[in-house]
C-alpha cells in the first residue's frame, strides 16, 4: 500500500537501462515512466524547460520514492588528471561542470521537497565524485534533513560494490566504492 497521494511506487532519473523500474514492475509495484535523455530528448535536464516538465511529473505521479543517478562524468576524480594535460580539455570539464551545475542544484531541491512531503529518496555517485563535495549536496546530508515520517536524517552512505558482488572482467570482486544519499 502506498501512502496517501502517491499514485506510483518509483520513479527513477537518469535511468539508463531502468533496472529499478525493471525489478519493480516484476514485484508487482506500479511506477513512473523512467526519465533519461536516451529515451527522449524531451528529459534532457541540460533545459530548464525539462526540469519543469520533470518537476510536473513528480509532482502527479507523487512516486513514493525517487531514484536519482546523475551524471558523474564531470564530477569524477579522474577529471582532475584529465584537467591538468591541457588548457583546452581543462577549459572543456569546466564548461562541462557549469552546464551540469543547474542540473544538481534542481536536483538538491527536489530532494529537499521530496523529504518535506515524507516520501523516500535515493541518490547514486562515486564516492570520489565531487558532486558530494558542492556545498547545495553538503547540505543535504550535513544540516541534518530530516524525513518526517521516519525521523531520521538524510545521510550519505559509502557501499562497495563488491559486496554486492560485482566482478571485474578478471572475475575477481571489484571495489567500486559509490556514494549513496538515502532518506532511510
Amino acid at each position: 500500500m502506498l501512502p496517501k497521494g502517491c499514485k506510483t511506487f518509483l520513479m527513477e532519473l537518469f535511468a539508463g537501462a531502468a533496472t529499478l523500474s525493471y525489478m519493480a514492475v516484476h514485484m508487482g509495484f506500479s511506477i513512473s515512466s523512467p526519465v533519461d535523455v536516451i529515451y527522449d530528448n524531451r528529459y534532457d535536464l541540460l533545459q530548464k524547460a525539462n526540469r519543469d516538465k520533470i518537476d510536473r511529473m513528480i509532482e502527479e505521479d507523487d512516486p513514493f520514492l525517487l531514484s536519482m543517478s546523475p551524471v558523474c562524468g564531470p564530477w569524477s576524480s579522474w577529471q582532475n588528471v584529465s584537467m591538468s594535460k591541457s588548457e583546452e580539455l581543462y577549459n572543456k570539464i569546466m564548461a562541462d561542470r557549469q552546464s551540469w551545475y543547474p542540473v544538481l542544484k534542481w536536483l538538491a531541491g527536489v530532494v529537499r521537497k521530496r523529504i518535506e512531503k515524507g516520501r523516500e529518496i535515493v541518490l547514486e555517485n562515486p564516492w570520489p565524485s565531487l558532486l558530494w563535495k558542492l556545498r547545495f549536496m553538503e547540505d543535504l546530508y550535513t544540516e541534518p534533513l530530516i524525513h518526517p515520517v521516519t525521523g531520521g536524517p538524510v545521510e550519505l552512505c559509502r557501499l562497495d560494490q563488491c559486496m554486492y558482488g560485482l566482478e571485474g572482467e578478471s572475475g575477481l570482486p571489484h571495489q567500486k566504492p559509490t556514494g549513496m544519499l538515502l532518506s532511510s
